[in-house]
């Protein structure tokens, strides 16, 4: 697989092939079949045509089942934005709000919550 480490002491952006950074610390992580966005602090983090940004450490794993967002247990809680061209629903129970705008899966993440799971759209019936 290939690894894109970001780490810088001031905010910045940065571009390495098809991966994409805005903030201090984050990193992406591409392996057969799943793909990984890390920020270690608030940010975004783009590698194609899947992104994460977020106002606080989080994370997310993409298996093409499913998109899961993991956050620090005591974080204050905020909108993080999911960029992802497959269509996503939020898996039964999950504590989030989501809202959808085109590719973009803005979920409000409550205090403490430390993990949210997206799941593929099942296909619609042909008519």
């Amino acid at each position: 697989g290939t690894d894109y480490a970001f780490l810088v002491a001031a905010e910045t952006q940065a571009t390495a092939e098809q991966a994409a950074f805005t903030g201090t610390v984050g990193s992406v992580q591409v392996r057969p079949g799943r793909l990984l966005l890390a920020l270690g602090a608030p940010g975004a983090v783009r590698y194609g045509t899947a992104g994460l940004a977020a106002p606080m450490p989080a994370s997310l794993i993409a298996d093409g089942t499913q998109l899961i967002l993991r956050c620090d247990p005591g974080h204050p809680g905020g909108q993080v934005t999911i960029t992802a061209t497959t269509p996503w629903q939020l898996a039964k129970g999950e504590k989030a709000t989501l809202t959808i705008k085109g590719n973009q899966y803005q979920l409000t993440v409550p205090a403490g919550v430390t993990h949210v799971i997206l799941e593929r759209k099942p296909a619609r019936p042909a008519r």
